[in-house]
């Protein structure tokens, strides 16, 4: 038979009753396809086949689909996903001895199209960078997962790291006790700072450091920080936001004055 249409997948919201569920796109046998439910509280989870549902194909050959029968109703509310999970192999042989019939060429082409519209389902949930966009030197891959860690651009735009995030509900503070900022360890830091002091900072690639300034009259200098917009110009008695990112070699560093 032939396939006109590209759904491989179809939703439905359960009303705490029903466990019959009608879907209308081909597959060769009943455990090709997949059943997945999304709660209120979003977690979702795969049902196995046979023990949580099972599946009765349209009988008729020219009526594509069938019927998923859950073994009890869902929680109203839930969201119900039935979708086409075939494997990606094709297990049709021809043979030069043997005669190659119609039903075995539509049967070759039928798998060939649910695979692929399988892999077309699937990259229409996937973030793309948009077809306008010369994606040449943009490196998409993710960094390596870090514990409480954002994933960001980097500040030339052209490739994802991992940026540091709220660590927690609840604001963790230490008292530096040399004059050095190491936030690698997941805490704020306070640091008193007299008259010349130098301050050093330990970031990694990606991190993004926050200093609350609040000067009485003292000049405060980051000769290595390249700056967005104006250079630090702080204000007396004023309370300053400056924050440092660290992207390879570069500190970029842009501030705000609390109004």
């Amino acid at each position: 038979m032939t396939i006109l249409s590209s759904i491989r997948k179809v939703l439905f919201i359960s009303d705490g009753q029903t466990n019959h569920f009608a879907f209308g796109f081909k597959v060769f046998q009943p455990d090709e396809i997949g059943v997945a439910i999304a709660r209120p509280n979003c977690e979702e989870q795969r049902l196995i086949y046979i023990t949580d549902y099972t599946v009765q194909l349209n009988t008729d050959n020219q009526s594509a689909g069938g019927t998923v029968i859950l073994s009890q109703p869902l929680a109203a509310g839930s969201t119900i996903a039935i979708f086409s999970k075939s494997d990606y192999v094709q297990p049709v042989e021809f043979n030069s001895s043997q005669p190659i019939s119609a039903s075995m060429l539509n049967t070759v082409l039928d798998r060939n199209t649910i695979q692929i519209q399988q892999l077309q389902e699937q990259s229409q949930r996937s973030m793309t960078l948009p077809i306008t966009m010369d994606s040449t030197y943009i490196c998409t891959d993710l960094p390596a997962p870090e514990a409480d860690m954002l994933i960001g651009w980097n500040h030339s735009a052209d490739k994802l790291v991992n940026k540091a995030g709220l660590r927690h509900q609840k604001e963790y503070w230490t008292v530096a006790v040399a004059n050095i900022i190491d936030i690698r360890d997941g805490t704020k830091q306070k640091l008193t700072l007299h008259q010349d002091t130098r301050l050093t900072f330990n970031l990694d690639d990606g991190d993004d450091l926050t200093l609350l300034l609040n000067p009485a009259q003292f000049k405060a200098e980051f000769p290595s920080v390249v700056w967005f917009g104006s250079a630090l110009s702080l204000q007396a008695d004023t309370l300053h936001t400056v924050v440092l990112s660290k992207d390879q070699d570069i500190i970029y560093g842009w501030w705000q004055v609390a109004v």
